[in-house]
């Protein structure tokens, strides 16, 4: 069948784009209470192992400075140095724009080089709404543009999904060696951004920081964290699906699921999903989903996490028939297996395993069919 042809290439094609390397720079955040813990640290251990988090093209991105030398003829060997006068009020009340302190006169103002989102993280995507009709029959191909139409719909999501996969998937989120000589720049919360070097870091400074950023031009990174699903969640499933005929038996078709929400523990997800199946038996068939998912993974073995779900929602069901379309709606639901490997800190690959309990057609008799549950298998990824 044609549409059948069709959602095969286009859904390959689909899986295929979210593969595609995002908008990454070579800056990384360090976070407010990373700077706090090595702040207390001796300057000569600050560097071994520090988080950091990479940052996106969304992000603002500061010019680091010229080295600067000190003046040959200044008096005495003492550096005259001059700067915002907010910064030193600030930090060393003494000496209030002229001092001689050696880490007040390393830090220099940060210039902004070029704009963008004041937060390092990237947009998250939404989701998409998939209705059906309510009436016994209708006259048309109604199941075969109704598949269509969820084929389009998928590709609008699967551009918004591409954003996340993109920017998030592959994202350094880990630790790093800094050198102690090693600049970084620090947002006070209220004043000017400003650079100094790691080993000149003090509690101050990190007190009043909302975070750092750090172009670790002599740093070696070193491993990523492992996957942290805490936080929003977005994925994206393509698979194969039973699906419910007006004749007797089931046929196998294709399938679309998309995802999001979040993860308020470890293990312990509660997300929105809309997707479908599309198939054929003598004329189109298409299922339709719009419900809820709690996915329940405890289960770790190295990068290999296990777990289940269950789904609950409501389903459209439509099937071109001689003569028009028979239709059926109501409520579904489904259970089964997960198995998620860790890729990077924020990118896993999801494969699924279960079945699902659909309504029946309001046109077609009562039969054992209708009790029978439809399996379904899927893979995809999952972005956090």
């Amino acid at each position: 069948m044609p549409i059948a042809r069709q959602e095969t290439s286009i859904l390959i094609s689909l899986f295929g784009c979210v593969l595609v390397t995002g908008c990454l720079t070579d800056s990384y955040a360090i976070r407010r209470d990373e700077l706090a813990r090595i702040a207390a640290l001796p300057p000569e251990n600050r560097g071994t192992h520090v988080r950091v988090t990479q940052q996106t093209s969304f992000s603002d991105s500061y010019a680091e400075p010229e080295p600067q030398l000190p003046p040959a003829d200044g008096p005495n060997g003492v550096v005259i140095i001059t700067g915002p006068s907010q910064i030193h009020q600030h930090h060393d009340p003494v000496h209030s724009g002229v001092g001689i302190a050696p880490a007040v006169a390393r830090r220099q103002p940060a210039r902004l080089s070029r704009g963008g989102g004041s937060s390092p993280g990237g947009a998250r995507p939404g989701g998409a709404t998939i209705g059906g009709g309510s009436s016994s029959a209708g006259k048309g191909s109604d199941a075969e543009v109704a598949a269509t139409i969820a084929v389009a719909a998928l590709v609008v999501g699967t551009g918004a999904f591409s954003i996340a996969a993109m920017t998030e998937g592959p994202r350094f989120d880990g630790w790093a060696g800094i050198p102690s000589e090693q600049l970084i720049m620090l947002k006070p919360r209220g004043m000017a951004p400003y650079w100094v070097p790691l080993g000149d870091l003090t509690v101050e400074d990190a007190a009043h920081a909302e975070h750092a950023e750090v172009r670790p031009n002599n740093a070696q990174l070193l491993e990523r964290a492992p996957l942290d699903r805490v936080g929003v969640s977005t994925s994206l499933e393509l698979g194969a699906s039973a699906l419910r005929s007006t004749n007797a038996g089931n046929y196998a078709g294709l399938m679309a699921r998309y995802s999001l929400g979040g993860f308020p523990l470890q293990w312990l997800g509660l997300l929105g999903n809309a997707g479908f199946s599309a198939g054929s038996d003598n004329g189109a068939l298409f299922e339709g989903r719009l419900g809820l998912e709690l996915r329940v993974q405890p289960l770790r073995l190295g990068r290999v996490h296990l777990g289940g779900y269950g789904d609950l929602g409501h389903s459209w069901l439509m099937h071109d028939i001689s003569g028009g379309t028979a239709r059926g709606q109501g409520a579904y639901y489904g259970a089964g297996g997960l198995l998620e490997i860790d890729l990077t800190t924020r990118l896993g690959l999801l494969l699924r395993g279960g079945a699902a309990w659909l309504p029946r057609y309001d046109s077609v008799a009562r039969s054992s069919d209708d009790q029978r549950p439809l399996v379904e298998f899927s893979i995809g990824l999952g972005v956090y």
